[in-house]
């Protein structure tokens, strides 16, 4: 999945490497127990210098049953787009 990085975020700037990151992928817990249709799934990571809203359709494929969050690794490119990577450990925050 491939993303713009867009609002207020520390990479606005065009960097010539990849920079990478660990985000978290945060679907409403109302989806998961009503199965209603929600608009957007947040995606973020620990210091919420990048903090996207994806339509929650999009994301949903990567869930597995009961889930309402995960964490991804991901890359930001110089492109200035967020490519989700594989799973990343659970983390504390």
């Amino acid at each position: 999945m491939v993303y713009p990085v867009s609002g207020q975020n520390q990479y606005k700037k065009k960097y010539k490497r990849t920079i990478k990151v660990i985000v978290k992928i945060q679907i409403p817990v109302s989806y998961c127990l009503s199965g209603d249709k929600v608009p957007e799934a947040l995606i973020y990571n620990e210091d919420r210098s990048v903090q996207l809203m994806v339509p929650v359709d999009k994301v949903t494929g990567i869930f597995k049953d009961d889930e309402y969050k995960i964490f991804c690794n991901a890359t930001i490119n110089d492109k200035n787009k967020l490519v989700i990577g594989t799973r990343a450990p659970e983390q504390d925050w």
